[in-house]
């Protein structure tokens, strides 16, 4: 929760210090045109674990506990927009990876351990934004998640890993600013729903993830093929 808070409060610093730039009023260029670009931020991985299996450690339907890892990420996206008056629309794909990892003890039986390392998020998306003024954009995307985690897994006598790749849903909110047509800036959030799925811990018992993953991002875009006003 207080993740999710942080990430709002950044896109609105960030909102409020672009609405007051008297360079917010000069720039006056379309957004009409493709883009490519690089970002940086954090992620924070919540999972919450259920038993689905009657092991003796953890009973059939038993509730284990939230397993919750966090770090540093960046990577690159690239996309086209196209502006209708105020209204902007547009497609982008972009992929992260990064240090998002970690191994925390089951609450439920701290003799296990269970973690994802979180080895790459990549998303599909659509946008649609509104000029707040020639030079800001304020945006909401929604779109697919497709991501790519290690599970490790231990107890005290052995321990296991295995990949995975699970598709989710995503949505996110967003400022995006030009410093220059052809260059822009942006902070924003995302949400991705990674939904529950069945893993065996330290080959022994199957318990049932289910996976939240929340990134707040900052970022820079290099535009061509852009309109002019």
């Amino acid at each position: 929760m207080r993740f999710r808070v942080l990430g709002f409060l950044t896109l609105a610093v960030a909102g409020s210090l672009c609405t007051g730039s008297a360079d917010a009023q000069s720039v006056g260029t379309q957004w009409t045109g493709c883009y490519i670009g690089g970002n940086v931020g954090h992620a924070r991985s919540e999972m919450d674990a259920l038993s689905r299996d009657g092991f003796w450690a953890f009973p059939y339907g038993e509730p284990l506990g939230s397993l919750n890892v966090s770090g540093a990420i960046w990577g690159v996206q690239g996309g086209c927009d196209y502006q209708f008056r105020r209204v902007v629309i547009g497609l982008q794909g972009g992929i992260d990876g990064g240090n998002v990892q970690g191994q925390p003890h089951i609450p439920y039986n701290p003799n296990f351990v269970l973690g994802p390392d979180v080895r790459s998020i990549t998303t599909f998306t659509a946008r649609l934004g509104y000029e707040v003024s020639p030079a800001l954009l304020f945006y909401l995307r929604g779109g697919v998640a497709v991501v790519k985690e290690q599970i490790n897994s231990a107890n005290l006598i052995t321990s296991a890993s295995s990949n995975v790749r699970w598709n989710g849903s995503l949505i996110g909110v967003g400022f995006e600013y030009l410093l220059r047509p052809e260059i822009s800036l942006f902070a924003e959030y995302n949400y991705i729903d990674v939904g529950s799925h069945l893993v065996e811990i330290a080959n022994g018992p199957i318990v049932e993830l289910d996976q939240k993953i929340q990134t707040a991002k900052v970022g820079v875009n290099f535009r061509f093929l852009t309109g002019g006003r």
